[in-house]
């Protein structure tokens, strides 16, 4: 009998969104949550509100005044929240200064990129799981910049091993960055699905763009995979998954 897990990928866009990103996870009871776009003290807060432990990783200290005053100059990044074990936990970056969390002021500037990654058992089983919140781009378009984060996370995901990549990737299904990790991968967001930026609660109305992802090596399989809106700016993914 197969040992499934499952699995929430969301970016939360910091604390613009929390009345709505509790209560979802609360409704949908997931074994583990991975999350971008999050602050220190709300992973700490979403953890503590549904029993969960929280591992974050950060990548700036964000003065982008999209969010709430209360979180300007705080710790933002991305995080695990998991009732399972969980070991094993690795973080390497792969764009920016390991040695320094930048201040992130907004308007296209650059912050620091990571991979987290870690082992989950359920009923003596270990699954490997990833998250990242990839190098960002205007309008999709590919950079030189995320060229070169890309082969650097290449390189993590060599020494990561079989495992489960979700996150968002800011890069477009179709695009170069999506095609290549769709190449190495399998693509599990389900080909009828358009967007997983959310059409109402997005500050550009109306994009049909699918950049958030749940990939999986050859060792795993994901089943029941849905998208759904009404959570954050971008769309959850919600997933159970398992290892062959």
């Amino acid at each position: 009998m197969k040992k499934t897990i499952k699995l929430i990928s969301l970016n939360i866009e910091g604390d613009n969104h929390l009345d709505k990103v509790i209560p979802f996870l609360v409704s949908e009871n997931p074994d583990i949550i991975c999350l971008q776009e999050v602050f220190k003290h709300n992973s700490e807060t979403i953890a503590n509100k549904i029993k969960r432990k929280d591992y974050f990783f950060p990548m700036a200290k964000m003065f982008e005044k999209r969010y709430t005053k209360k979180s300007l100059g705080m710790l933002w990044g991305i995080s695990f929240l998991t009732n399972l074990e969980f070991k094993n936990i690795q973080c390497e970056q792969y764009f920016g200064n390991e040695k320094v969390v930048p201040s992130y002021l907004g308007g296209g500037g650059l912050c620091n990129r990571i991979l987290a990654w870690g082992n989950v058992k359920k009923e003596g089983k270990e699954q490997t799981i990833a998250t990242t919140h990839f190098t960002w781009s205007s309008k999709g378009n590919t950079t030189v910049i995320q060229r070169r984060s890309f082969n650097k996370l290449n390189k993590i995901l060599d020494k990561v091993g079989d495992c489960v990549l979700c996150g968002d990737f800011n890069a477009p299904r179709g695009g170069e960055i999506f095609t290549a990790l769709s190449k190495r991968f399998t693509d599990n967001i389900p080909v009828q699905v358009k967007t997983t930026v959310d059409e109402n609660l997005h500050r550009k109305k109306g994009l049909q763009v699918v950049v958030d992802g749940l990939f999986t090596s050859s060792n795993y399989k994901a089943e029941n995979v849905k998208i759904i809106g009404g959570v954050s700016d971008h769309k959850a993914i919600v997933a159970t998954i398992f290892k062959i």
